[in-house]
C-alpha cells in the first residue's frame, strides 16, 4: 500500500531517528493534555515472534562473524540517554559471567534470515518487547524498546528508566514491575537515586520453596556484633568467604559441631556441615523490605497486572503485534515504535475530538495540529 511504501522511504532515508522523534513528539503532546499522571512507571516485557525460521541457524564461523563484543554501560547522570544509543546497546551481546562455564547458543549459532533474532523456546526465533506504562487512566506509553530474546528481562530497566528521566524530566516516581525484575542491582540502583522500587525480590520463591532435610534461613538468627548467624541450638555460623560473581557472604559451622548436633537430619545433608549465605547489601535490602511491608506496596503489584499487561494483549490482538514482520534489530524497533505510537493516539484522540470520528490521515493530523485545523482542511 502507498501507506507502507512511504515508511519503506522513510526508513531507507531517516532510519530510525524520524520514528524516534515522531514517538516521543507523541508523548510530549499526551503531557501537554494532561494524559500523562508522571508518579508512577509500569514496566514489563513481552515475548514476540521474529520473522526467521529456527531451522535455518547455521554457525557463525561459517558466515565468518566472531560474537559481539559486551555493551558499553551508561553512566546514571553524566549523560543524557538516548534511545537510540540503547538500542545499539542491546544488539549486541550482554557480558557473560566471568565464573561460568556455561556456552550460550547465540554466541556461536546464527540465523542468517535474521542475525539479531536469537532462539526461544518451542523451536522459534523471537525479540523481547519492552514497555514503560504510565500510571495514569489513559495508561500512555512513554518508552519503547527491542532487544534480543537472549537479552534477560531486568538488563535494560535501569537504562529506559534514566532514559525517561532525561528525556522527558520526568521527575522521581515509584517503579513498579513484576518478580523478574527484582534482582540485587536494580532494587539498589532505583533506591539510592530515590526511586522507591514496588517490585518483589526475585528471590522471594526460592525462600519459600520447601526443601526436604533443610531448615529455612528464617530459622537462624543474624547477630550483627559477632558477624554469624545463630542456628536452632545455639551454635554460630561463622562467616568464611564472599562469592565474587554473586557478592554474597557464606557463613559456615565447625563440620564436627554439625555432625554431634540431633537435628542435623532435619537441618543439611552434607557433609561438610550447614552453610547460610546473603547479599553483601544486605542492611539495604533489609530497610528496603520493611518499607514495602505495607497495603500500597500490594495495591500497586495488583494493579501492574491490569495496567501494562492488557497493552501486549491490545497489540497482538488488534494491530497484528503476535510477529514482527521486519527483520534485523533496527528495523523491528521502527514497527514496534510505530505500533506504540499507534496506542498513544487512540487515547490521544479521545480528548481532541470527542464525538467526532476521523478518518486515519485526519487521526494524524488532529493529534499534532488539533481538530480545528483538520476542520480548516476540509472545508
Amino acid at each position: 500500500t502507498s501507506g507502507a511504501s512511504t515508511v519503506s522511504r522513510l526508513r531507507e532515508r531517516d532510519g530510525v531517528k524520524v520514528f524516534i522523534q515522531f514517538f516521543e513528539q507523541l508523548v510530549h503532546l499526551c503531557w501537554q493534555t494532561g494524559l500523562i499522571w508522571g508518579k508512577e512507571q509500569h514496566i514489563d516485557t513481552s515475548f514476540v515472534r521474529a520473522n526467521a525460521d529456527y531451522d535455518t541457524q547455521v554457525t557463525s564461523i561459517l558466515l565468518g562473524s566472531t560474537p559481539s563484543p559486551p555493551p558499553t554501560s551508561f553512566s546514571v547522570f553524566s549523560q543524557s540517554v538516548i534511545l537510540e544509543d540503547l538500542m545499539s546497546k542491546y544488539s549486541q551481546a550482554q557480558e557473560q559471567d566471568p565464573y561460568s562455564n556455561y556456552k550460550r547458543r547465540r554466541d556461536y549459532w546464527i540465523c542468517p534470515t535474521d542475525p539479531d533474532a536469537t532462539p526461544a523456546d518451542r523451536g522459534q526465533m523471537a525479540y523481547r518487547l519492552h514497555y514503560v506504562v504510565d500510571g495514569g487512566n489513559a495508561r500512555i506509553i512513554t518508552a519503547c524498546l527491542v532487544t534480543p530474546n537472549a537479552t534477560q528481562d531486568p538488563a535494560p530497566m535501569q537504562d529506559l528508566l534514566w532514559y525517561l528521566r532525561f528525556r522527558f524530566n520526568f521527575g522521581i516516581c515509584p517503579v513498579v514491575a513484576d518478580t523478574r525484575y527484582g534482582t540485587q542491582n536494580n532494587l539498589i540502583a532505583l533506591y539510592r537515586q530515590g526511586i522507591f522500587p514496588y517490585i518483589p525480590f526475585h528471590s522471594s520463591d526460592a525462600k519459600r520453596r520447601k526443601v526436604k532435610n533443610c531448615f529455612p534461613l528464617e530459622r537462624f538468627i543474624y547477630n550483627k556484633q559477632k558477624d554469624g548467624y545463630e542456628c536452632t541450638r545455639g551454635e554460630l555460623l561463622s562467616f568464611s568467604h564472599t562469592i565474587p560473581n554473586t557478592l554474597r557472604r557464606i557463613y559456615k559451622i565447625d563440620p564436627k559441631t554439625c555432625t554431634d548436633c540431633s537435628l542435623r537430619s532435619q537441618c543439611t545433608t552434607s557433609k561438610q556441615g550447614r552453610t547460610v549465605s546473603h547479599s553483601v547489601f544486605k542492611p539495604l535490602l533489609d530497610r528496603i523490605t520493611e518499607l514495602r511491608n505495607n497495603d500500597l506496596f500490594r495495591k500497586l503489584v495488583r494493579k501492574r497486572q491490569v495496567w501494562i499487561e492488557p497493552k501486549f494483549g491490545e497489540l497482538k490482538q488488534w494491530h497484528s503485534g503476535r510477529l514482527f514482520r521486519l527483520r534485523t534489530i533496527c528495523k523491528v524497533n521502527i514497527e514496534a515504535l510505530i505500533y506504540a505510537a499507534g496506542q498513544n493516539i487512540k487515547h490521544l484522540l479521545k480528548t481532541r475530538t470527542r464525538h467526532f470520528l476521523p478518518t486515519p490521515l485526519s487521526a494524524v493530523v488532529i493529534s499534532f495540529y488539533g481538530l480545528t485545523f483538520c476542520n480548516t482542511l476540509s472545508r
